[in-house]
C-alpha cells in the first residue's frame, strides 16, 4: 500500500468521502511524498461497499514552500525584534549626551552673554529639544512594536511649536538668503 498513514478505503474509522487530506506517499523508487488524498467508496444500491477510488495530488514543492515561508516570517520577526531593540537602546544612547548638550546650553545661558551669543545658544538648545523629540519619537515606535505605547493627553502651546519649528529652519533659510517668518492667526486657539 503506497501510503504510509492509513486513510482510505481500509480505514474504517475514517468517514468517506475524504478531500485533501495531507498524507505521504512513498514512490517505487523509494523517494517520499507529500500529496494531498481523495478517497470514496463505490456502493450497490443497498448500501454495501464493493470498491474505491483514491486520487493523490503531489504537493510537496507547495509544502516546501509552505515551510520556506514560515522560515522566512520567523526570521522578519527576529530581525524586526532585533531592529526594535537596537533602536530602543540607541535612543537611550543618544538621548543620554543630548541630555548633556542641553544642561549645558541652559547653564551657558545663566551667564552674561552678548546678544548674538545668547540667541546662538537659544538656537542650540531649540534644536537639542527638538532632537530629543525626535528620539523620543524612535522611541515610541518600538513602544508601538512591541504593543506597549501609551497614549497621553499633554497641553502644548501653538504659537510656540510653531516658533520653534520655524527657529529650526532659520539656518538653513540664512544660508540660502531666505528670511523666514511664521504668522499666527490672533483668534487661533493656543
Amino acid at each position: 500500500y503506497p501510503c504510509i498513514e492509513m486513510c482510505g478505503l481500509f480505514d474504517k474509522t475514517i468517514a468517506k468521502p475524504v478531500h485533501g487530506k495531507e498524507c505521504t506517499i512513498r514512490t517505487k523508487d523509494g523517494r517520499l511524498l507529500t500529496v494531498a488524498k481523495n478517497v470514496d467508496e463505490l456502493t450497490d444500491n443497498h448500501g454495501r461497499v464493493f470498491g474505491g477510488i483514491e486520487s493523490f495530488e503531489d504537493i510537496t514543492e507547495r509544502k516546501k514552500t509552505e515551510v520556506a515561508l514560515i522560515k522566512a516570517k520567523e526570521a522578519a520577526e527576529i530581525a524586526n525584534k532585533a531592529k526594535s531593540e537596537f533602536l530602543a537602546t540607541m535612543s537611550h544612547e543618544i538621548r543620554t549626551p543630548m541630555n548633556g548638550v542641553i544642561g549645558m546650553t541652559e547653564l551657558a545661558l545663566t551667564t552674561n552673554l552678548t546678544s548674538s551669543q545668547r540667541d546662538y545658544l537659544q538656537s542650540i538648545q531649540t534644536s537639542a529639544y527638538l532632537l530629543l523629540d525626535t528620539i523620543n519619537d524612535i522611541l515610541d515606535f518600538s513602544k508601538i512594536e512591541a504593543g506597549r505605547l501609551e497614549i497621553e493627553h499633554v497641553e502644548f502651546d501653538l504659537a510656540e511649536v510653531v516658533e520653534r519649528s520655524v527657529e529650526i529652519l532659520t539656518v538653513k533659510a540664512f544660508e540660502k538668503k531666505i528670511e523666514l517668518l511664521c504668522e499666527i492667526e490672533p483668534g487661533l486657539p493656543g
